[in-house]
């Protein structure tokens, strides 16, 4: 699961290094900056498997969330569908990443409306993965 993991965090940390932003990790100290940042949460959601017995395949999937938030201001939506934007290229639907060998396939995506939080606009991207696991 960590390298799994590792494969999106990895490619979460290019798309916000692209659009200029911070990202708050699950679980690492994060102070809010007074400008548009980002949120990232994993989860995985189940095993199958795929063949059983020793070296047999599991199938893993899950999804990860980003929260697009950005402080309500002139032109906020036009920011966030470009922030939208860049996720999307970043994540397309059949995108494949690697890590150690790894791979963990982009397979939909769901996204929310933004809505108003004590003075910001929250929106979730809801990206939905999947990956193999040889059995030991």
């Amino acid at each position: 699961m960590k390298d799994i993991s590792s494969a999106l965090r990895t490619r979460m940390i290019a798309a916000a290094a692209a659009l200029s932003l911070p990202v708050a990790w699950p679980l690492e100290a994060f102070d809010p900056p007074d400008g548009d940042y980002l949120r990232f949460f994993f989860s995985p959601a189940g095993d199958d498997a795929l063949s059983y017995g020793p070296g047999g395949l599991d199938s893993i999937s899950g999804f990860f969330q980003v929260d697009v938030v950005c402080k309500i201001r002139a032109g906020v939506s036009g920011a966030m569908l470009a922030i939208f934007d860049t996720l999307r290229a970043q994540f397309k639907i059949g995108t494949v990443l690697t890590y150690n060998n790894t791979r963990v396939t982009i397979k939909n995506r769901d996204y929310t409306d933004p809505q108003p939080e004590d003075g910001w606009a929250v929106a979730h991207l809801t990206f939905y993965w999947s990956s193999y696991e040889t059995r030991s």
